[in-house]
């Protein structure tokens, strides 16, 4: 007689891979959104330095709407009754890293830290939730290794007049 038991766990209510959790697809969006709003602010310094003054017009805009995009979709996911505690509280420590709160390397640092402890109440599973509480410290990690090394140019440069 053939096997009837299930070969698949029993996932329950719970969605596959979590991709269908409204609230993870939202941060993972902003999480999309900080990584280009990173790449736009460098793009923006490395444009500035090499004195093409339009074309850094254009890139401070782009960095700008980026940052405008993500700071709305963090406060939607922080203010979201169903999201993930964790997510919301993420959301807000990710907030603190848009420019109009001016973070500085240390801050980042300690936002990092402060995501770090919510990632570490969580073990890999297969909602993702982890996963992108980690990618959230590695973003936060980049953004102070980008102001600390756009710093230290801008030093040299001043220094050198």
């Amino acid at each position: 007689m053939a096997n009837t038991e299930p070969t698949m766990p029993d996932t329950g209510t719970e969605p596959p891979l979590g991709l269908l959790r409204a609230d993870q697809l939202s941060f993972r969006h902003a999480l999309d959104l900080y990584f280009a709003a990173l790449q736009a602010d460098w793009g923006y310094y490395a444009g500035r330095q090499k004195n093409a003054l339009s074309a850094a017009a254009d890139l401070a805009h782009a960095a700008a709407a980026t940052w405008a995009d993500y700071t709305t979709l963090l406060q939607e996911i922080r203010n979201f009754p169903g999201a993930h505690p964790d997510l919301r509280s993420a959301a807000g420590y990710l907030l603190r890293s848009a420019p109009e709160e001016t973070p500085t390397e240390r801050s980042l640092h300690q936002l990092a830290t402060q995501v770090l402890k919510l990632t570490q109440q969580h073990r890999p599973s297969r909602t993702g939730l982890r996963a992108l509480l980690e990618e959230a410290v590695d973003l936060l990690d980049v953004h102070s290794a980008n102001q600390a090394v756009i710093s230290l140019q801008t030093r040299a440069n001043t220094s050198s007049f």
